[in-house]
């Protein structure tokens, strides 16, 4: 897989620059290995140190360059700062907070240490400055690091750089913007490891000799205990040299810029990544007293510039201090420009496979590429290998307690695992170039192979044939077969010519990994050449050269002087392997061969080069024919991070065509403007054809809510080469970083998939196709295109919450609105009315109502009875009662879904027929009409009417009348409607003209509702719905005019962005009398914690001493702000202590109170407290909120010492040699105690009481001297 680029010096030049320049494309890891996330982080990372692991998870630290310091506990960045150093850290260019340690005895002493430069004067922050290693100690549990505990161990003398400060002093300068700090580990005897750079310059800088100055702290290996004092074993700390002395701290020296320090436990070194200058980069272990000589020596090349110091004339004479060393890992520049993690990788800190252990793994920062190496016990190089490319700027690299890697990605800003996943798929082949089928090839081609795995290269040589012809019974192409192991990609070169216009077929069989796994499918491909072909512009003969100085080179960069001395031509990553290299001012010609109309190529500074600003030159290509002269090309002033410029120009063959390039700036150094023109080809014959181009991108240009998980994809007119694609292809988010992707090839190569995995949410992205995109057939992509598009809004989490959860913040009209009102919320579907029957002549009750007539001299009643049909209300209930004289003597129960029932009542003499309808059940009376449809007495045969009749009224708010309700006949429902109610059990009812704003509760995506006019409105109701988003977004959706016999509609708004959510309820023609609406079963769909809690606790001591009484309390708001009952709190108490190991144990705790208290026992260790408040609003537990504040105890300082020098001694519960010290609450009872008899003495008394015996327990006092001294006396 090619290269994208970017580049140069950790977290140097602007951090920007820096990552423009790193090379990142997606990580390329062997088979067997695959990355997970484990924390990204919001600025920029540089360093990760491990705690040890809590609950059984493993937990670390992550440094921010601009001096934050974030936690992160199984792979989760904890939203509080472990730790803000912002206001002692100057961050300007490659300064920063660089690196962190966690002391091994972290369980006792809670000791975690910290590299930054310090910042004097805010206001002058590109000025000079000094850089310090200080000291804090964690909370018992190590979530937050005590600001108030911070101690200075190494640097403790500060200022505006160093030019007043004697080198001797207690001060690590930093004049300059770069070369300032490194890292920090541990050795064995538990003493810290500091690397800082020489504090001066990229260029040469005068500054730089301090690395051979042994009483400077710069441009050295230090090794100091937890105080900052030079310990027993360092070189230079010999009889008569302070343990304070900068020289007694000193363990290597000779360092330009020492980014990155582990200790390695098989050869028993220190080993050190050092960024190196001009030309190498250096992987060193350093013994004792090595001297690896810089500013006088860069790996093995002497530095000619630094000859006439004392110091470099000592130091190769082979008088300097220490030792010299020369390194044995080191690489140039054109592979590499920026040496940065590096870890020894054994069964003792991974689960690797065997194969993959014990081995010194190191990393490049600009170019992204892992590799390891084996020394055997003399530092001597046994073997190096590739690993890994394109990790995206690797700055550290740990192992944590659970034998996992982790390597920090500036690029991603993440921190990720390497996992060691088997891939035991067999290899296959994905593509070649030219495609199968591929017409008109050149016949100078070459055939590159991508395969999905490393495979045996043996299998690779024995499986791969090429012939002539399209049967594969022609003769066989001889060539030469390579085998890319980073890449994975085999090519074939043919020894001579193709034939043109010949077919020829390449097979490939048996192909075998590593594993001994082997391919499913043999491969085939055919291609047919044309008459086209390629000539290189280096392979011509050269004309009217000039350089700068020394020879032009073929096919490599420019040297410093002589021929063959310079490296690959590497521009932005991408290597070449024809080409010229030039220094400006520099020119040379050729005559455009016979039949060649293209020159195409990529013209850039070469990787060579160091300095971020360096090259600053222009060139052009020039031609003339017929002495016309034109300018094809001219690019504009390009430097160290300028990208490469790609083209592929129209020319004549017998033209002569001139490549120059010129300096802009002045006093340019010729090693800083090192000019590459990379794969300069020329096309002719009948490859000449028309451009590659762009047809099309997926997602369209100027797309918006794009999927985030759908892939990009690009549509070519023809096959694309695969190894152009990461090179000429930028894909970009808005910031300008680099978004890593692996292309993956569809149609032949003509559709270009960018599989990045998942894109983040709401970003908007671009993609430009440049002119390095080569079609199959070589001919470079004319007029790059570019296209952006944007990304969906994030998903809320699919909580739905409804309407009555929100919180109301005004309404306006009519306020009755109702929530969860089980009777209003129900909407007729439409074609509710079924089939009905009038009658002209009729009653009808509207109850409660009771009605008699006269009835002497009838013998019966009959009559149609129901609810009345026109009335929409199904759930109307009504009770209908016939009375003779007073006695009910017939009851018939009606409803709005019931048919009309025959009522028919024998009178038996009787003289008065009552008729009441009352209402059944506790539904209001709205809609209780009674119909009796045809309702007449029999009198003795006569017909008689009761709708002709006058009857006396009874009692009652409801109403007689002999027509029906709305003045139209009377009607009785006769067949069931085609339908039913739809009933809601939640939402809200809302009248017309009126309107309320609810307060979202957090970030939701849409609001979901089904609307309609209620049931209770009958035909009247007409209204239209309004849902509308706002302050912030505004999102307005409204419904149709609505009737009642239309039935619900569902409505959905959006709502990303809003803040609010306003309902409106419009009224239609009929006014707003009976203009009811329902929202049924509406909710809002937000994000997960949008119905959490918000607690906080009262005030707590920052500190506690054995005996006091501590108060605690607090209070919760729910999601609308009120606030909670007290039956939903729940306190708790943890106590946590590291002694020897980190755990807790629960101290109390209690629910339903405001408040509590307790006094702290003597637990009899180093000990906290932790205070938590938790709040639930719902029943199961799933919307909470938890908080916390912890309680350190108050500490002083108990030593235990004895007047024999390493008597042994007891101090509580820790025994050692004296003088031990710990650290102990105050107030608590202790333990002090000597040994009666040691080494042939006798305990005698101690020098405070002697009254006391050997062993006694005393108080620890809270007192202005910080610490109580107790000494044993022996004699």
């Amino acid at each position: 897989m090619a290269k994208l680029a970017r580049g140069r010096d950790p977290l140097g030049g602007l951090v920007l620059a820096c990552l423009l320049l790193i090379i990142s494309g997606f990580p390329n890891f062997p088979d067997h290995f695959e990355l997970k996330s484990c924390g990204k982080i919001p600025g920029f990372p540089t360093d990760l140190c491990f705690l040890p692991p809590a609950n059984g998870k493993d937990r670390f630290i992550v440094t921010q360059k601009d001096g934050f310091v974030f936690l992160v506990e199984d792979c989760v960045v904890k939203a509080t700062p472990f730790l803000d150093l912002r206001d002692r850290v100057n961050d300007h260019h490659d300064r920063g907070l660089s690196a962190c340690a966690v002391h091994p005895d972290w369980n006792s002493n809670r000791f975690v240490f910290f590299l930054y430069t310090y910042e004097n004067n805010i206001d002058d922050r590109e000025g000079p400055k000094t850089a310090q290693v200080t000291r804090f100690k964690t909370d018992a549990r190590g979530t937050q690091a005590l600001k108030n505990s911070l101690t200075v161990i190494l640097g403790s003398v500060t200022g505006s750089g160093c030019a007043n400060i004697p080198i001797t002093r207690d001060v690590m300068c930093t004049e300059s913007f770069t070369h300032a700090n490194g890292g920090l580990t541990w050795d064995p005897e538990k003493h810290l490891l500091v690397t800082i750079g020489d504090g001066g310059g990229n260029g040469a800088d005068n500054l730089a000799i301090r690395a051979q100055q042994i009483d400077s702290l710069n441009g050295k290996l230090l090794r100091v205990d937890i105080n900052g004092r030079g310990v027993q074993g360092n070189p230079f700390m010999r009889q008569g040299v302070a343990a304070t002395a900068n020289r007694a701290k000193v363990w290597g020296l000779g360092c330009r810029n020492p980014w990155r320090v582990v200790y390695d436990d098989v050869l028993k070194v220190p080993l050190v990544a050092e960024v190196g200058w001009s030309t190498w980069e250096e992987m060193n272990p350093v013994r004792a007293g090595f001297n690896m000589g810089w500013p006088c020596w860069e790996a093995r090349t002497r530095n000619g510039g630094f000859s006439n110091f004392p110091e470099c004339q000592a130091f190769n004479a082979g008088n300097g201090p220490g030792t010299r060393f020369d390194p044995v890992v080191f690489w140039n520049h054109a592979e590499g420009a920026a040496a940065s993690a590096l870890l020894r990788i054994s069964s003792a800190n991974s689960n690797w496979p065997a194969a993959d252990q014990d081995w010194i793994y190191y990393t490049d920062y600009v170019f992204g590429w892992m590799r390891r190496a084996r020394l055997n016990q003399n530092l001597q190089l046994i073997d190096v290998q590739k690993f890994a490319k394109d990790l995206g700027g690797p700055v550290s690299m740990k192992a944590s307690p659970s034998k996992e890697i982790h390597y920090i990605s500036l690029a991603a800003r993440e921190v990720r695992k390497i996992l060691h996943v088997p891939n035991t798929n067999p290899p296959e082949v994905e593509f070649i170039n030219p495609p199968d089928g591929a017409q008109g090839v050149e016949y100078t081609t070459s055939i590159k192979i991508t395969i999905s795995k490393n495979v045996l290269f043996g299998s690779l040589n024995n499986g791969f044939t090429m012939r002539q012809g399209g049967n594969n019974n022609g003769p066989f192409i001889d060539g030469k077969l390579s085998f890319d192991q980073s890449e994975d990609i085999a090519t074939f070169v043919p020894s001579q010519p193709l034939r043109t216009n010949t077919q020829y077929t390449i097979t490939l069989t048996g192909l075998k990994d590593e594993a001994g796994r082997i391919m499913t499918n043999n491969f085939r491909s055919s291609f047919k050449t044309g008459t086209g072909f390629s000539t290189y512009f280096s392979d011509l003969e050269w004309l009217n050269v000039k350089n700068g100085v020394g020879p032009m080179e073929k096919d490599l960069s420019n040297g410093k002087g002589s021929p063959r001395d310079g490296t690959t031509i590497a521009i932005r990553g991408e290597m070449f392997e024809k080409g010229v290299g030039m220094n400006p001012s520099a020119s040379v010609s050729v005559i455009v061969p016979t039949a060649c109309k293209k020159l195409a190529g990529t013209v850039g500074i070469d990787d060579a080069v160091t300095k971020l600003d360096d090259g600053r030159s222009i060139v052009q290509v020039l031609h003339r024919f017929n002495g016309i002269q034109r300018v094809l090309l001219t690019s504009g002033v390009m430097t160290r991070v300028s990208d490469g410029v790609s083209f592929n120009l129209d020319v004549q063959p017998g033209a002569t065509v001139t490549l120059t390039a010129e300096i802009t700036g002045l006093n340019q150094r010729i090693n800083r403007n090192r000019v590459s023109w990379g794969d300069m080809v020329f096309r002719c014959g009948s490859s000449i054809k028309a451009a590659p181009r762009v047809i099309s991108f997926t997602p369209a240009v100027g797309q918006t809510n794009v999927n985030v998980q759908k892939d990009p994809e690009i549509k070519f007119s023809e096959p694309i080469d695969p190894t152009s694609v990461l090179v000429g292809i930028k894909f970009r988010d808005s910031a300008g970083n680099t978004v890593p992707f692996q292309p993956r090839f569809a149609e032949s190569a003509s559709r270009v998939v960018l599989g990045t995995g998942q894109l983040e949410f709401n970003s908007q992205y671009s993609i430009v196709v440049g002119e390095a995109v080569r079609g199959a057939d070589g001919q470079r992509i004319q007029n790059g295109r570019t296209a952006s598009f944007t990304t969906v809004q994030p998903p809320p989490s699919g909580l739905l919450v409804k309407v009555e959860q929100l919180k109301i913040l005004e309404s306006n009209g009519r306020t009755d609105y109702t929530f969860g009102n089980l009777r209003s919320l129900k909407v007729l579907k439409e074609g509710m009315k079924g089939v009905m029957k009038t009658f002209n002549r009729g009653i009808e009750l509207k109850a409660p109502k009771l009605v008699k007539y006269n009835v002497q001299g009838c013998q019966s009643m009959w009559a149609q009875v129901g609810i009345e049909g026109r009335v929409d209300a199904l759930d109307a209930n009504a009770k209908l009662e016939f009375l003779l004289d007073s006695k009910v003597v017939k009851t018939m129960f009606l409803t709005g879904s019931t048919l009309a029932q025959n009522a028919f009542v024998p009178i038996g003499g009787k003289s008065v027929l009552g008729i009441r309808a009352s209402i059944n059940g506790d539904n209001p009376f709205d809609f209780e009409y009674v119909a009796l449809g045809g309702a007449r007495l029999n009198c003795n045969g006569e017909v008689r009417y009761l709708g002709a009749l006058v009857p006396r009224i009874g009692r009652g708010p409801g109403y007689y009348a002999n027509r029906a309700w709305n003045g139209g006949l009377i009607s009785v429902r006769t067949q069931p409607p085609a339908g039913s109610l739809v009933n809601y059990k939640s939402g809200l009812t809302q009248h017309a003209q009126s309107s309320i704003r609810f307060e979202l509760p957090g970030r939701c995506s849409k609001f979901i509702s089904k609307v309609g006019v209620s049931y209770l409105s009958q035909n009247y109701g007409e209204m239209m719905f309004v849902a509308k988003g706002a302050v912030g977004a505004t999102s307005t959706c409204p419904t149709q005019i609505m009737t009642g016999g239309d039935g619900p509609a569902l409505l959905q708004c959006p709502m990303l962005g809003a803040s609010n959510l306003l309902l409106n309820v419009l009224p239609g023609k009929q006014g707003v009398k009976h203009d009811l609406g329902v929202w049924g079963d509406a909710v809002v769909d937000c994000e997960a914690t949008a119905l959490n809690p918000e607690c906080s606790l009262d005030d707590l001591p920052t500190e506690f001493v054995i005996g006091q009484r501590i108060t605690y309390g607090g209070k919760c708001l729910n999601h609308k702000g009120q606030r909670m009952q007290i039956v939903k709190h729940c306190f708790e108490v943890p106590l946590h202590h590291c002694d020897p190991n980190c755990h807790t144990h629960m101290f109390t705790k209690g629910c339903n109170t405001l408040q509590n208290s307790f006094t702290v026992p003597d637990h009899g260790q180093t000990f906290s407290f932790e205070v938590k408040l938790t709040a639930c609003t719902d029943a199961a537990g799933r919307f909470c909120d938890t908080v916390s504040k912890s309680i350190e105890p108050k500490l002083r300082k108990v030593a235990v010492t004895s007047n024999q020098a390493g008597f042994t001694v007891t101090a509580d519960s820790r025994t050692g040699p004296g003088p031990l010290e710990i650290d102990a609450v105050v107030g608590a009872l202790i333990t002090v105690s000597a040994p009666r008899v040691q080494k042939g003495k006798t305990f005698a008394r101690w020098e405070h009481n002697p009254s006391l015996g050997n062993t006694f327990t005393v108080r620890v006092r809270d007192q202005a001297v910080q610490q109580q001294t107790y000494s044993a006396e022996y004699r």
